[in-house]
C-alpha cells in the first residue's frame, strides 16, 4: 500500500488541463476510472449530467469508466422523475462501498461541504463508503476536490463566514451556533493532516478567514487556492501548483498569537509563500523549487516607488497578491499596511483592523512569463 495523490482545485471553470493532469497521474485516460460524489451540490441531478457530459464529450473519457455515485441528502426539485432524498443512506450500502473500490479517481464536486459530512458520516462514525474511498487513496488512487470538495478534504474544514467574521473572532463549530455571520469550522474527511484549505481565495478576499481558521484548528499550514488553480499533494508532502492563479501558503510555525480568546485576532510573524504554476513546495522540509523558467528578481525592482505603501481594502478581489507582488516585490517598498474596511453598519462596533506585510532578509521572488497559450499570464512567487 502506498498513499496516492490529492488534487485540490480552488473552484471556477475551464480547468480542462488540470483534469488532463489527473488522468496522467492515473496512468492515462484508458486507465482512468472516475467515481463522482455529487452530494454537496444543491442540484444533484443536473450536476451529475453536466459532469458526465463534460468528461465524456469534452475530455474524451470513456463513459463506462465514469460512475456518478447516487449519494445525496435532499431531493433535487429540478429532477421530477427522481427523488434523490432516497439516496441519503447509500453511504452505508456495502455493495456500493465495494463497487467504488473498482475506481482509481474519486471526485468531490462543489456545493456545501456540510452535506458531505451528513452524507458520509453519522454521529462522527465513518460510513463504509468513506472507508472504501480511503482505501482507494491509500492504495495509490487519486482524490479530487473542487471548491467545497477541496475544503472538506483535510482534517478540519472551513464551512462558512468571511475574513471580517474571522478577524472579529465570531466563531461557530456547528450549524446550531452559526447565524450566518460567523466563521464556521467543522471536521473534514481527514485525507491530509496539519493543513487547512480555502478556495475561491483571491476573488473573495479570504486571507483573514484562512489565517484564523488555521490558528483555531492548530494547523501549521493554511493553503488559499485561487479559482482555476489546483494544488497537487504528493505522497511525500510535496505540493505542486497547476493553473491560472496563485496559491497563498501560510506558515504558522513561528506565529505568535497575542489576542485573548473572543477578542479581535492579533497575530504576528506569519510567513507567507505566494506560489504559482509549476512551483513545488515540500511541507516537511520547506524546500521550494520555483518553476524551471523563473529567475530571481529580488534585486531587480520593476517600479521605482516609495519605501512604504498603504492598501485601503485588503479583502477586495486579488488584493492579497496585488499587495505582495506589485507593492513589494516589483518595487522598492519593504513595508505595506493593508486596511480592513470599516463596518459601516456599526453592527459589530467600529472595526478598523489591518494587516502589515514586511520583507525580511529571507524574502526572495522569482518571475517568468509562461509560454503556454493556456497559461499566458505573469507568474511570481514570494517568500517573506
Amino acid at each position: 500500500m502506498s498513499k496516492g495523490y490529492l488534487v485540490l482545485i480552488g473552484g471556477g471553470t475551464d480547468t480542462s488541463f488540470i483534469y488532463e493532469k489527473i488522468f496522467e497521474l492515473a496512468g492515462g485516460k484508458e486507465n482512468s476510472k472516475m467515481a463522482i460524489i455529487p452530494s454537496a451540490s444543491s442540484h444533484v441531478g443536473s450536476t451529475i449530467i453536466n459532469y458526465e457530459n463534460y468528461f465524456v464529450n469534452e475530455l474524451k473519457l470513456d463513459k463506462k469508466n465514469i460512475w456518478s455515485v447516487p449519494l445525496a441528502i435532499e431531493d433535487d426539485l429540478e429532477t421530477t422523475n427522481i427523488n434523490e432524498n432516497l439516496w441519503k443512506d447509500n453511504a452505508w450500502n456495502n455493495e456500493m462501498a465495494e463497487k467504488i473500490k473498482n475506481y482509481n479517481i474519486v471526485f468531490f464536486v462543489g456545493g456545501d461541504q456540510r452535506k458531505y459530512i451528513d452524507a458520509l458520516k453519522k454521529n462522527d462514525i465513518d460510513s463504509p463508503l468513506l472507508h472504501a474511498i480511503e482505501s482507494i487513496y491509500f492504495n495509490g488512487g487519486i482524490i479530487v476536490g473542487t471548491s467545497a470538495g477541496t475544503n472538506i478534504i483535510s482534517t478540519n474544514s472551513i464551512a462558512g463566514g468571511d475574513s471580517e467574521d474571522a478577524l472579529s473572532n465570531r466563531i461557530a463549530y456547528n450549524n446550531e451556533d452559526d447565524n450566518g455571520n460567523k466563521l464556521l469550522l467543522i471536521n473534514g474527511l481527514g485525507f491530509i493532516e496539519n493543513i487547512i484549505f480555502d478556495t475561491h481565495f483571491e476573488t473573495r478576499g479570504r486571507l483573514g478567514r484562512l489565517t484564523n481558521a488555521a490558528l483555531l484548528t492548530k494547523n501549521n499550514w493554511g493553503a488559499g487556492i485561487s479559482e482555476r488553480t489546483a494544488v497537487i499533494a504528493y505522497p511525500d508532502t510535496t505540493l505542486e501548483i497547476l493553473g491560472y492563479g496563485d496559491v497563498l501558503l501560510i506558515d504558522l510555525q513561528k506565529a505568535r498569537q497575542l489576542n485573548k480568546p473572543d477578542n479581535f485576532l492579533h497575530v504576528r510573524d506569519v510567513t507567507l509563500n505566494l506560489l504559482s504554476h509549476g512551483d513545488t513546495f515540500n511541507l516537511n522540509t520547506k524546500i521550494l523549487i520555483p518553476y524551471k523558467e523563473k529567475k530571481s528578481i529580488i534585486n531587480i525592482p520593476y517600479f521605482d516607488a516609495n519605501d512604504y505603501h498603504i492598501s485601503l481594502n485588503v479583502f477586495k478581489e486579488y488584493e492579497t497578491s496585488h499587495v505582495l507582488v506589485n507593492y513589494m516585490l516589483d518595487n522598492e517598498a519593504k513595508d505595506v499596511i493593508a486596511l480592513l474596511d470599516y463596518d459601516n453598519t456599526f453592527e459589530h462596533g467600529d472595526i478598523s483592523s489591518f494587516i502589515r506585510y514586511n520583507e525580511t532578509s529571507e524574502t526572495d521572488s522569482w518571475f517568468c512569463k509562461l509560454k503556454s497559450a493556456r497559461l499566458s499570464h505573469l507568474n511570481s512567487w514570494l517568500y517573506t
